[in-house]
């Protein structure tokens, strides 16, 4: 991670108030284990998810909170590959929004999007450049990656940053998930929400 995209990263796990979770751990964990289950299937190295109606299945329903279609000059990105989990998301000004997320999701890696841009009159503050490099740090240049894009999708980025992803990343091959993301959406809870409720900390 380059020091520009670290810049954030010391405000992580900065002390501040609980914030409490919208859904238990232990729900997370089984959620991601059948998307595993679900991306073998398919043979997928990662699942990415840019659009908040699936992302808030994984992360919280408040957090990340500049979903690509609800702040639509930024993006957020959750990431899911056979071993780990990642939230890429706009720190804002002071960095405080990678504190609060890390109060409100499960998601063990949160990675700063650096907010700069190349090209002249572009609106949106984010880099497509940028999250190449980020799947290029993670060894995901050549692998078989799922989005959001059949049938009850919407994806998450614009349609010309998506081409201009797949230019940059010529051997990654970009195919549809939207089989797994259907089942697991409409898929009901895994874990005793009855059990849950009764130690939920407070929110803020």
């Amino acid at each position: 991670m380059s020091s520009l995209d670290s810049l954030f990263q010391e405000y992580i796990d900065a002390p501040s108030l609980e914030l409490g979770h919208d859904f238990p751990e232990e729900e997370y964990k089984l959620r991601v284990k059948r998307a595993r289950q679900l991306m073998s299937t398919q043979g997928l190295d990662a699942l990415v998810i840019c659009s908040s109606g699936n992302g808030r299945f994984f992360t919280s329903s408040t957090v990340p909170h500049e979903w690509h279609d609800r702040v639509t000059t930024r993006a957020e990105f959750y990431m899911l590959t056979n071993d780990d989990d990642y939230l890429f998301l706009s720190p804002t000004m002071g960095g405080e929004v990678l504190n609060t997320a890390r109060k409100r999701t499960w998601v063990k890696n949160l990675r700063n999007v650096v907010e700069r841009h190349s090209k002249e009159n572009r609106l949106e503050i984010w880099r497509v450049e940028w999250i190449v490099r980020a799947f290029r740090e993670l060894k995901l240049d050549r692998a078989r990656l799922g989005w959001e894009l059949g049938d009850c999708q919407s994806l998450g980025v614009n349609y010309n940053d998506f081409l201009e992803f797949k230019r940059l990343m010529p051997m990654a091959e970009s195919v549809d998930a939207s089989p797994i993301l259907r089942r697991l959406i409409s898929s009901p809870p895994l874990y005793s929400w009855s059990a849950y409720a009764k130690h939920v900390p407070p929110a803020y």
